[in-house]
């Protein structure tokens, strides 16, 4: 993946975080998006993997600030699964 595609991925992923935030409407679930977004950044930083686990999670339990707080590992696996099985049906 370069650079252009990894930029459109991630403005992807934003905008879908929003439209699931918005079909919450909850306090927590932006607590969760914001929580992701750190997440994410400084796993990058970081340069360790499992962001994609992290989006996931947080998408599978967004309002309930579980997979926020405690990690992706954290959520129900079964949600989890689905939510990856998703993301990849989209994203590749």
């Amino acid at each position: 993946m370069d650079a252009d595609t990894a930029l459109l991925l991630g403005d992807y992923l934003y905008a879908h975080g929003l439209v699931r935030v918005a079909e919450a409407g909850t306090v927590e679930a932006v607590a969760d998006l914001a929580a992701l977004i750190s997440l994410c950044a400084q796993m990058r930083a970081d340069r360790l993997p499992g962001d994609g686990e992290a989006w996931a999670s947080t998408a599978a339990t967004l309002g309930a600030g579980e997979a926020a707080r405690l990690g992706w590992a954290a959520a129900d696996s079964d949600r989890t699964a689905r939510a990856l099985a998703a993301h990849a049906r989209r994203v590749g």
